[in-house]
Formats: structure tokens, sequence, C-alpha cells
């Protein structure tokens, strides 16, 4: 089972990699992410308390896997509604089923999406590649640029490739750097530290 999914790399100070090297069977299940860097459009409101209409209130919250903290107004990805009516090729932008991206419900409007904070990265994701060799994949929001992307692994830094994209559709306009750094020469069963960054962002923490 794959859990914990909310953007780690953004909330905890170091990062560890563990490479086991092993097979294993994964299942996976979707939880509320929350993206506390994510730029509001609006005053978002708490999720725990969108309207004092019961209906609405109640059907916000049926988005969510887990029941909702009082205090919370970040922008999300709620687990329950986040894909629901697509598929490849789908262009059904309903805003709840996160289409776009994470967003937040707003004070005297409802859905709304949030804007990705420029030159951060995110997404971080680790591949096993080979023997002893991961891939390290992660997107930015920035301009393109010819500088490349860097992995620091136990404090060695490592260059990687950039693919720039303008948006993958006219619904999304959004655009976004994909970089892959490959960290290669891990050892089975040890811990390592590592961290990311594209060509012209700021460090994964």
């Amino acid at each position: 089972r794959i859990s914990n999914l909310r953007q780690q790399s953004m909330a905890r100070p170091t990062t560890r990699l563990v490479a086991m090297l092993v097979a294993a069977t994964a299942t996976a299940e979707m939880e509320d992410i929350f993206m506390p860097l994510y730029v509001p459009r609006c005053a978002c409101l708490p999720w725990a308390a969108v309207s004092s209409n019961a209906t609405e209130q109640a059907r916000i919250e049926s988005y969510f896997t887990a029941p909702l903290p009082a205090d919370n107004s970040e922008c999300a990805f709620p687990g329950r509604s986040a894909g629901l009516g697509l598929c490849d090729g789908c262009t059904d932008d309903a805003v709840y089923n996160s289409f776009a991206g994470p967003w937040c419900y707003c004070d005297g409007v409802g859905e709304t999406y949030c804007d990705a904070p420029a030159a951060t990265p995110e997404q971080i994701n680790l591949q096993i590649a080979g023997p002893g060799i991961l891939v390290a994949s992660f997107v930015t929001f920035d301009a393109p640029t010819d500088k490349p992307p860097v992995a620091e692994l136990d404090g060695v830094a490592i260059d990687g490739v950039t693919h720039w994209y303008e948006h993958m559709t006219e619904e999304e306009q959004r655009n976004y750097s994909l970089h892959f750094v490959e960290l290669a020469g891990l050892a089975p069963r040890q811990s390592y530290t590592y961290r990311v960054r594209g060509g012209v962002s700021a460090w994964s923490p």
C-alpha cells in the first residue's frame, strides 16, 4: 500500500531515501492532499465551515476521505472527488474533480482553482530504473531555461534533463517544466539524503 501522499517534499525539512531495491506488490489509495504552498485566487473558507447551508456543507465534505480539521482552508485535492469523470482525452473541468489542480472554496464564489507557486519543486517521484539506479522526476512551474535541473545525493550534485511544456490541453493553460535526474550507485537497504531543484528554482526542503 502506498499511503501518506501529501506533499512531503514541501512539508518536511529533510527528505530521506531508503533504497530497498526489492520486488514488491503495491496498491494505491487516494488520500486528501493539501497544498499549503499553492496560492489562492480568493479568500478561502475553512473546509469544515464553507457554508451555513447544511446541504452544501455536506456536499463539500463528501469529497474528502478523512474528517476535516476545523481551521484548514488550504488548497486541496480532495481524495474522493479528484479525477471524477476524467479519463484519457476527457476534459470535464468541474473544479471539484481537480481537473486543473488543487482548489479551495471561496467566500461568495464557491469552488475556485489555486495557482501553483513559481519555481518550487513539486510532484517529486522516485522510480527504479535498474539495479542501484533511481530516477528522480519532479515538476516546476517556471519559464524555460538552459540551466539543467540538479539533485543532491548525500551532498553530491548531479545534473539532469528538463522538458518544458506550454500546456497539455487548451483547458489547462499551465506552462511547466518536467525534470529528470538519475541517482546511480545506490546500495540495497541503505539510507540516503537527497533534494532537487530546477534550473532556476529553489531547492526542495
